[in-house]
């Protein structure tokens, strides 16, 4: 932009140049000139560069009046930085000056990146790591947001936990950062686990209260007809003299474990 050193600028003439506009009286006959009108309607924003149209032959200022151009585009702007925009009629042959106009503060907002969404492409699983891939220049959350990282890849997830995936686009020098994804869901699969092993020592049988109690089993249903039927508590009571019970014993499904099978099976009578 190019600013000028001078605001007013007379013609050289052969006479006095007091007498050229106010007379051999010494008063200038050049006619007053109110100021100028300026609205928002006629600042156009595109990207760092303000333009003011729809006024001719008028000086421009950015800064509130304090420096003026007579051009009309302001180039090479800063985000985040406030403009005072007026403009005047500079001083001719037939008119003085005009007082500045009003004044439009500008602030220029950069745009934001694009909102990014995860596609079954983007999540990568493998055992208890997630990666995710395909955006460049980003954030990313595996807490639906909480936190953030600059690493796409997340390593030692609990087995079982559902987790709540979001990637931001970080911003640029002219680019302002993207809003969060929406949460992409992966949950990281149980593990297998093998079945009880059910002996002796894991088995009590009172023969007095008619019961059988099994012993050392955590997340556990038992059974004592070899699975047909099955409950939660390990005591079995009320049971009949002489007759012949298929104890077994499974691993309930857990957090963290998928159910097992069902144990092998000791044989026990009262």
């Amino acid at each position: 932009m190019k600013f000028l050193k001078k605001l007013f600028v007379f013609p050289v003439i052969a006479f006095c140049s007091v007498c050229a506009f106010a007379g051999c009286g010494g008063q200038d006959s050049r006619l007053e000139r109110e100021a100028p009108t300026l609205t928002r309607s006629d600042i156009l924003i595109s990207g760092q560069s303000i333009t003011i149209n729809g006024f001719d032959d008028v000086y421009y200022s950015s800064d509130g009046g304090k420096n003026w151009v007579d051009e009309n585009i302001f180039n090479s702007l800063d985000f985040n930085k406030t403009y005072n925009f007026c403009i005047m009629y500079p001083a001719t042959t037939k008119f003085l000056a005009s007082k500045s106009s009003n004044i439009i503060a500008v602030s220029l907002a950069k745009t934001p990146e694009t909102t990014p969404i995860i596609k079954d492409e983007n999540v990568v699983v493998n055992g208890n790591s997630v990666a995710i891939v395909g955006f460049d220049n980003a954030s990313y959350s595996a807490d639906d947001g909480e936190t953030w990282t600059n690493f796409n890849v997340f390593n030692d997830l609990i087995n079982g936990k559902t987790y709540k995936f979001r990637v931001k686009i970080n911003g640029t020098p002219t680019t302002s950062q993207s809003e969060p994804s929406r949460p992409r869901f992966v949950t990281i699969e149980k593990l297998e686990r093998a079945a009880p092993l059910l002996t002796a020592s894991n088995i009590s049988v009172d023969n007095v209260k008619a019961q059988i109690v099994i012993y050392d089993f955590q997340d556990a249903i038992y059974s004592i007809d070899g699975g047909l039927t099955f409950q939660e508590s390990n005591v079995f009571e009320g049971l009949s003299t002489g007759k012949t019970y298929k104890i077994a014993v499974k691993y309930v499904a857990n957090e963290m474990y998928n159910e097992s099978d069902w144990s092998n099976v000791i044989y026990r009578s009262l």
